[in-house]
């Protein structure tokens, strides 16, 4: 269900320049050595065609459907739950040269709330 390639130099480029963000190097670091890291967060290598792929992921729920409202365009998708629940970078703030992370439903379209300032706060609140 969570395929996700390790990333190489060339998906990262990618990724960010598609993005509009610098995917922080602990998330790389982390998806380098965790061959499941694709059960928490999307693929950021070269298998830009999975389901599961970061790319992918933001595309459709920025896109949104009957049954979810899309992510405002400055939010980009991170981690996302079955039921609406979105963790996502926040590209109009930036702490220390990363975006901070919030949590954003957009089923319910409560407001965003602050998760961590950085991905290792976040990463920390996941072990």
């Amino acid at each position: 269900w969570y395929p996700s390639a390790p990333p190489t130099s060339e998906s990262m480029r990618h990724i960010e320049k598609t993005l509009g963000l610098r995917i922080p190097a602990i998330y790389a670091d982390l998806a380098r050595v965790a061959p499941n890291y694709g059960v928490w967060f999307g693929s950021i290598g070269p298998d830009f065609d999975s389901h599961n792929h970061i790319l992918r992921l933001n595309e459709a729920f920025h896109r949104g459907d009957d049954e979810f409202a899309p992510l405002p365009p400055s939010f980009i998708l991170v981690n996302h739950g079955h039921d609406g629940n979105c963790d996502c970078w926040n590209l109009d703030e930036q702490v220390d040269g990363e975006h901070p992370i919030y949590h954003v439903n957009v089923e319910r379209h409560s407001a965003p709330r602050l998760l961590a300032t950085t991905f290792l706060a976040y990463w920390k609140d996941h072990t």
